[in-house]
């Protein structure tokens, strides 16, 4: 059973919160860049449709079935746009937000600049965001071919009031959920991978993919309340902007206190029940009830060094 499950929601909320003060606007800069990054592309692509359409070059239908190879052609080169925008703009808000939840002055100050001009900062970012697409493609292939299969089994049931038709659409519109829940899986199980980069600043990318999967485990249900409880404040979408800070900052300080859980844990393993670790950073108050941990803030100091 995970410590971390017996914290309420509304101390990680309430915490995370603090953590922002004096540094909310830096912080809501850096997380709207994200944001802004993937809408400029998006509507710069949906723009340039639109004047295909407008000059007869394509056909409405067609931009939902992607028939000519210009269509493809432009969907890669804005594809490819976004994720190298958004990569060193991604790990760079992981860098501030870790350097709030953990305390250290050096990784809340880090520069885009120092991301940008790093070619192996630069290379590992880039590594991480596509990982984290090619996975979520691979997972939603299944979810696609079922749901495009229970669409058209509904229609035939519907058309033919045939009962086989209507037990295979059932069955596919399951096996439908299904593999959305498992796309769902594998987002969360990937989504530590920017900020495990900060504490882990040697180890692969591939590496960190499989940890992040394994460090998940039993934790994904706190992301989804996480996401779930800004996703309903984000819902006005005027609250976006300083929303966002605030899910950044819950999601860091939830992995903070994960990555202290394990260290924990394997310190009981290896000398006795109250043996603490060497590289844990200071926990809030309502998080000390449940594992004990030391003041030193050096675990973090591997990218801060090196921007």
């Amino acid at each position: 059973m995970r410590e971390v499950s017996v914290m309420k929601l509304g101390n990680i909320t309430d915490y995370s919160a603090k953590l922002l003060k004096g540094s909310r606007v830096n912080t809501m800069l850096i997380v709207l860049a994200v944001l802004s990054a993937e809408l400029f592309f998006r509507i710069a692509e949906a723009a340039l449709y639109s004047l295909m359409l407008y000059f007869g070059t394509i056909k409405p239908a067609e931009l939902f079935i992607g028939k000519t190879a210009l269509q493809y052609l432009i969907s890669a080169v804005f594809t490819a746009l976004r994720y190298i925008t958004a990569a060193p703009l991604i790990f760079t808000a992981a860098c501030r937000f870790t350097g709030l939840s953990t305390g250290n002055a050096k990784l809340k100050r880090t520069p885009l600049s120092g991301v940008l001009l790093s070619r192996r900062l630069y290379r590992r970012s880039l590594a991480s965001l596509l990982l984290s697409k090619l996975a979520g493609v691979i997972f939603m292939l299944p979810a696609t071919f079922f749901g495009y299969t229970a669409f058209s089994l509904i229609s035939d049931a519907a058309s033919d009031n045939s009962p086989t038709s209507l037990f295979m659409s059932v069955h596919a519109g399951v096996m439908t959920l299904l593999s959305v829940g498992l796309w769902i899986w594998a987002k969360l199980s990937l989504m530590t991978v920017p900020f495990l980069m900060v504490y882990f600043p040697e180890k692969k990318v591939s590496a960190l993919a499989m940890q992040s999967i394994g460090f998940m485990k039993g934790r994904r249900a706190v992301m989804v309340k996480l996401f779930a409880y800004y996703g309903i404040r984000m819902l006005p979408v005027v609250t976006i902007p300083a929303v966002l800070p605030e899910l950044f900052s819950a999601v860091s300080l939830c992995i903070d206190i994960f990555i202290k859980e394990d260290e924990y844990r394997e310190g009981n393993s290896a000398g006795g029940r109250h043996r603490q670790t060497a590289h844990t950073s200071k926990l809030p108050a309502w998080a000390k009830r449940c594992f004990k941990t030391p003041s030193d803030k050096a675990q973090t100091a591997g990218y801060g060094n090196n921007l």
